[in-house]
């Protein structure tokens, strides 16, 4: 799949409201040769990564940057993908609708939606200390010029809420299911060749179904749950959505 352009993902975002945040690619980053080389893909938000927030879909944590990165993100990664954005979600997983995110709905693609959901966006810059694992400072200032060498700068574009009474929905609209509605939907739109999302009862499979696209959830353990926000530890499990088949087949 072609890469969009930040212009295009935000066209596409401001009617659907699919990302809580939406990566600016750093000019210095090489992307790895690996088996997901010339992919683009998206997180769910209940997946830790240092880059920008991980909310859940909750205000209490709209802010919160991980210490570390999930290891499906690492390893994401170090093959090779594109990671776009983290997607909306029902808050903490608990819902099948998402509809139930602090910032706000996100619609399904499938459908015709004529007035914007998000009215505007802005640009977040922060830095972390280089080769750290844990964060112990993240400062959203320039550190001085003596130790910014000793810094990774971050880019992160914020989608901006509105009030949720302001919303204007076509009436033909339907949800993209949940909890992983965002991941579905991102995937339904075009925006990515493929999501990531979690499963604990369904969060997977039913957007995949509502967005007439393919989910799969492994089996429990099967992809490593170190750095996913827990609903039920017993239950949870990382997952894929896409359109294309063969790819789920082959990184299943």
């Amino acid at each position: 799949m072609s890469k969009l352009t930040i212009s295009q993902l935000k066209a596409i975002n401001s009617r659907y409201n699919i990302f809580t945040s939406i990566r600016v690619p750093s000019t210095s980053s090489t992307i790895p040769n690996g088996s997901l080389s010339n992919t683009t893909s998206t997180l769910k938000d209940i997946i830790s990564t240092r880059r920008e927030p991980t909310t859940c879909g909750s205000k209490i944590l709209q802010d919160y940057i991980a210490p570390y990165d999930a290891t499906i993100s690492k390893l994401l990664e170090k093959e090779g993908t594109t990671i776009i954005g983290k997607t909306n979600m029902d808050e903490f997983g608990m819902g099948n609708s998402t509809l139930n995110s602090h910032f706000g709905p996100t619609l399904n693609p499938l459908y015709q939606q004529s007035e914007n959901l998000v009215p505007d966006y802005e640009e977040v810059v922060f830095w972390t200390p280089k080769g750290k694992s844990i964060n112990a400072e993240i400062q959203y200032t320039e550190p001085s010029a003596d130790i910014v060498a000793n810094y990774e700068r971050h880019t992160y574009i914020k989608p901006k809420l509105q009030e949720k009474s302001q919303y204007k929905i076509d009436p033909s609209m339907r949800i993209a299911g949940g909890s992983s509605g965002g991941s579905a939907a991102s995937v339904a739109a075009g925006l990515c060749d493929f999501a990531i999302g979690t499963d604990t009862g369904g969060s997977i499979r039913l957007p995949a179904c509502y967005t007439s696209t393919f989910g799969f959830k492994p089996s429990y353990g099967r992809i490593s749950r170190w750095g996913l926000v827990s609903y039920a530890q017993s239950l949870d499990t990382v997952g894929i959505i896409s359109k294309d088949l063969e790819l789920v087949k082959n990184y299943r």
